[in-house]
């Protein structure tokens, strides 16, 4: 016979790096931020330190905490089992050794909490070794009892179990979504997004009939860097339609690549044969030989062409995928703002700076890995809806008419 076990995963709502009775017992939990987890605006380090205060997970403002009541277990700590599991119930993120402590919060209570925990979105930051918090152990790698990250797509739920220590206890399981899945239309809902692509054909060489620009395998990586950041803020990344099309001739330069950029001639030979095919309101990825830049989005208004609210990202189509190219461009699109030079190396967003130039082999969690705080605080830009598109405020502050998009929906 078993007796009540509150299982339960708290947000620590008063942020006092503690769980107590004041904190919110949560219905669903979210990704985490790493919108503390540096200690400059230079990618020296994470901060991971022995201290809930002064530790990635502990400071992060989406970290969550098991809490176990079990008044019979014996001992100042228990353990856990912790991991994630797919919405047709298969583990996702389920090590061999899965287990995380949890230490009672004062003699005879009876409660047992874990330190702070952390969902992510790839190995990247889930292969990170975080301290684990408790005295005289120090750093603990994925696949290690009390790692304290856990890799999760959107659509999974996080999933924690215990056994009591008495003979015959059943092992009792306790889940939480991610993310909002009510009905509720509150600002922690999964939302959503299609992104159709343009593969444009290279010409024909000799008896060599035109070739797609971008291989599939090029462009599903495209989609999935960009797909393993952007979950972090409860965003998934449909791809729509595909269409193979032959180049404008007028569109490339003698070299056999594009160079267009805003109001130029080819850039206007490439809208034109686009914007009769393009639905208003979509966001398109063209896929060719780009000179120059990486990719650009056509974020200003052109003098040559109009573009309603149609979105154009045009990226090269032999990218090193760890630039995050697609994630970054995909800003521009959905919050309607040009680069920003005051954004901090850590945050890809608006960065204006290759992140090669940081002298940090990518991928890595210090450099291109995070969201900007601002587009999730305090206005939540990416579930602020647009309306109009022209003219464009400066900067990523203050948002305005023209911030966010009518591109995303529900999920």
């Amino acid at each position: 016979m078993l007796w009540p076990l509150p299982m339960q995963v708290v947000e620590d709502t008063n942020t006092n790096h503690a769980v107590d009775d004041s904190d919110t017992v949560l219905k669903y939990v979210r990704f985490g931020l790493w919108d503390h987890a540096f200690n400059t605006n230079t990618p020296t380090g994470v901060i991971n330190d022995n201290s809930e205060s002064t530790n990635f997970i502990g400071c992060d403002s989406r970290r969550f905490y098991l809490r176990i009541k079990d008044t019979k277990a014996t001992g100042s700590t228990i353990t856990a089992d912790w991991y994630t599991q797919k919405s047709d119930g298969t583990d996702d993120d389920h090590p061999g050794t899965s287990t995380v402590t949890l230490t009672q919060t004062g003699t005879n209570t009876g409660v047992f909490v874990s330190k702070a925990l952390m969902l992510v979105a790839d190995d990247v930051d889930n292969n990170f070794a975080p301290n684990t918090g408790l005295v005289g152990t120090g750093t603990a790698v994925q696949g290690a009892a009390d790692h304290r990250l856990r890799r999760a797509a959107l659509g999974d739920k996080m999933c924690f179990s215990y056994t009591m220590p008495i003979t015959g206890a059943q092992k009792a399981t306790a889940s939480v979504p991610i993310f909002d899945t009510s009905n509720d239309p509150g600002p922690d809902k999964r939302k959503q997004l299609t992104v159709n692509i343009v593969n444009y054909l290279a010409p024909a060489v000799g008896s060599n009939p035109p070739q797609p620009y971008g291989t599939s395998t090029y462009i599903n990586s495209l989609f999935s860097s960009a797909q393993d950041l952007w979950t972090q803020v409860g965003l998934k990344i449909n791809q729509g339609s595909n269409v193979q099309r032959a180049i404008p001739s007028a569109a490339l330069a003698m070299d056999g690549t594009y160079q267009g950029s805003a109001n130029t001639t080819q850039e206007a030979a490439i809208l034109n044969d686009l914007i009769p095919i393009t639905a208003d309101n979509t966001l398109t990825v063209i896929i060719l030989p780009l000179g120059g830049a990486n990719a650009y989005t056509t974020i200003a208004q052109r003098t040559n062409v109009t573009l309603g609210d149609r979105y154009f990202i045009f990226i090269n189509n032999a990218l090193d995928i760890n630039d995050l190219t697609l994630a970054h461009e995909l800003f521009h699109a959905l919050y309607n703002r040009f680069d920003d030079s005051t954004a901090t190396q850590q945050y890809f967003p608006f960065n204006t700076e290759p992140p090669d130039s940081f002298g940090v082999t990518l991928p890595d969690v210090r450099i291109y890995r995070r969201i900007q705080a601002i587009t999730i605080t305090p206005t939540d830009w990416l579930r602020q809806g647009r309306t109009g598109r022209f003219p464009i405020g400066s900067g990523i502050g203050t948002n305005s008419a023209t911030t966010g998009n009518t591109l995303i929906q529900n999920y």
